[in-house]
């Protein structure tokens, strides 16, 4: 977890902390996210007082009549100050996801674009956003790291995204442009109580203020625990995470179902959770439950499979796998040569000369193998065997997952198709000559 510094208390005058500044000072181009409005404005006028060189953005989204002039008033004011200015007009796709979540994606991708070299985007985030996203990511059900709301910084493409006014609240801000006599836009559609945020503010916010003055800075310091809590949370999944001997596969990767099963309920949802977020994959509650009941409560002999946003969870062999959506498919009959890299689907092969002699294939007097898919009832005989089998046989207690039955390569004789030297990379045929040439067969993005 980032750690929450530099922020100003509710009582001190409003300014950028020393720290901030000498942070600001390290970490390369300097962003800020301005739309115009009044937190923006104010925080473009403290960057400016500070001496902090930075550009300003400004996302025009083109939804609203005004956003021409928007995006007008907020060049003129950055030319009033001599701040570099640059305006991003973006297209909105909800894409079946809400307006404003369509919006905030469109608006980040340019800010993921801006950070390409490294460096740091500010926006302006005070106390009162924070509690408002408290109590939003609460009313729809989100765990304790939903409920850390926004961190003081945290990481974006490849710089850092930072809320150095966090700690200060919207009436702070508002009597600081009101000092200075800042000019602001006001987006109208703020007044739309049909958004979720908005309704918030304009209907709830205001009882709690009158009932509790101090609830916004409250409800902040809860985020803030619960954020803590995330951190040790965290830090359990890690030493959980010994007992799951994770491994890279051919395709995905995999953990240990018997350790997993060594470990509470909680610790099983916390480390699988924990896990799963290395390969960007977020389950809801439901379908966390649905995980463990396949993984851990079906039969041994049963082929669960949760298919979830960009890849599936299946179970195999005492071990539960995370695969991405790769192409699968069975390799097309063709001659290779040595150090020819040949594409069956996602996954490459290709045989290279190293010292394994007593391992390797020999290569054909033509000069080529031959490469081709498996073909029905055909036997083979591992080297490590006493007799021949049929390949669906070593295929099974080779342990080759189902899913990569199919698109097995096998090289052969290249001038006897029939006669198999080698099963992808898992082994070769008693009868083949032995050579300088390894197989080596892989996934092309195993991240993907």
């Amino acid at each position: 977890m980032m750690p929450d510094h530099g922020l100003p208390s509710a009582g001190a005058p409003l300014a950028l902390s020393v720290e901030v500044v000498n942070q600001l000072a390290t970490v390369g181009p300097i962003f800020l996210a301005f739309s115009g409005g009044l937190d923006s404005t104010v925080l473009l006028h403290l960057l400016t007082s500070s001496g902090v060189p930075f550009t300003a953005l400004h996302i025009n989204h083109q939804l609203s009549p005004n956003a021409d002039q928007w995006q007008q008033h907020c060049a003129r004011e950055c030319a009033a100050l001599a701040v570099p200015f640059e305006a991003h007009r973006v297209h909105i796709d909800t894409g079946g996801q809400g307006l404003e979540a369509a919006a905030r994606a469109s608006r980040y991708a340019v800010f993921e674009a801006a950070l390409a070299a490294g460096g740091a985007l500010l926006t302006a985030h005070h106390v009162d956003d924070q509690a408002e996203t408290l109590l939003l990511r609460l009313v729809r059900g989100a765990g304790v790291a939903g409920l850390g709301a926004m961190s003081s910084e945290r990481p974006l493409g490849q710089g850092v995204l930072m809320r150095p006014l966090l700690g200060a609240s919207r009436a702070q801000l508002q009597a600081y442009a009101q000092a200075h006599q800042l000019r602001w836009i006001d987006d109208e559609s703020n007044a739309n109580t049909a958004f979720d945020r908005n309704f918030l503010r304009a209907q709830i916010m205001p009882l709690l203020q009158e009932r509790w003055p101090q609830q916004a800075g409250r409800l902040a310091q809860a985020a803030t625990h619960c954020r803590e809590a995330t951190q040790l949370l965290t830090e359990l999944a890690e030493q959980d995470a010994a007992v799951l001997q994770a491994r890279d596969e051919l395709v995905g990767v995999s953990v240990s179902l018997e350790g997993l099963r060594q470990l509470s309920s909680a610790r099983q949802r916390n480390v699988l959770r924990h896990w799963l977020a290395q390969w960007r994959v977020v389950l809801s509650t439901e379908h966390l439950a649905l995980l463990r009941h396949q993984w851990l409560a079906l039969p041994t002999d049963a082929q669960p499979e949760l298919v979830v946003e960009g890849g599936r969870l299946v179970r195999f062999a005492g071990r539960g796998f995370w695969l991405p959506h790769v192409d699968l498919i069975p390799p097309v009959p063709v001659d290779l040569y040595p150090d020819q890299v040949v594409a069956i689907g996602d996954l490459r092969l290709c045989l290279r000369a190293s010292d394994a002699t007593d391992r390797g294939l020999a290569l054909p007097t033509c000069g080529h193998w031959h490469l081709r898919p498996r073909a029905s009832g055909e036997r083979c005989h591992p080297s490590s065997r006493a007799r021949s089998q049929t390949l669906k046989k070593c295929l099974q207690e080779k342990g080759l997952a189902p899913w990569l039955r199919q698109c097995v390569p096998l090289i052969c004789d290249s001038s006897d198709p029939s006669a198999i030297w080698a099963v992808g990379d898992l082994w070769r045929e008693q009868a083949a000559p032995t050579g300088p040439y390894a197989v080596h067969w892989w996934l092309e993005n195993p991240h993907c």
